[in-house]
């Protein structure tokens, strides 16, 4: 986990209301492509587990790689009841579409991504 309890105020407030929580470990650098993967046996695995559909909530790139597994593996679908986004750039991402478009700036956030990040370049390909 990239940000250690950044979700947990959000887990504990919905488990007060009553709701059944499980955060995911997807890679918030990781490509839209292997999170789909992940999230796909994620949410296989708490269907069997618990015997009923889920709420999906994505932030940021999260709410990207959970629309791009419904879009991707129309065998989930039937597991999910819905998809709530938070902050997810559909339309891309400002900060990835010029890393790409200026080989300087992309030579240190490709060094800051992979390096600090340990995370996967594609991941910000696939926000541009």
């Amino acid at each position: 986990e990239m940000y250690p309890g950044y979700f947990k105020p959000l887990a504990d407030c919905m488990i007060r209301e009553g709701c059944e929580v499980a955060i995911s470990n997807v890679s918030g650098t990781g490509s839209v492509l292997n999170n789909v993967q992940s999230l796909e046996k994620e949410i296989q695995s708490m269907n069997r587990f618990h015997g009923k559909k889920v709420i999906l909530i994505g932030h940021s790139k999260g709410g990207v790689d959970a629309a791009a597994t419904l879009s991707l593996k129309p065998d989930v679908k039937s597991m999910v009841r819905g998809l709530i986004t938070v902050q997810s750039p559909y339309a891309g991402a400002p900060l990835a579409e010029e890393a790409l478009s200026d080989w300087q700036l992309q030579d240190v956030l490709k060094g800051w991504v992979e390096n600090y990040l340990r995370g996967d370049w594609q991941s910000v390909e696939d926000l541009a």
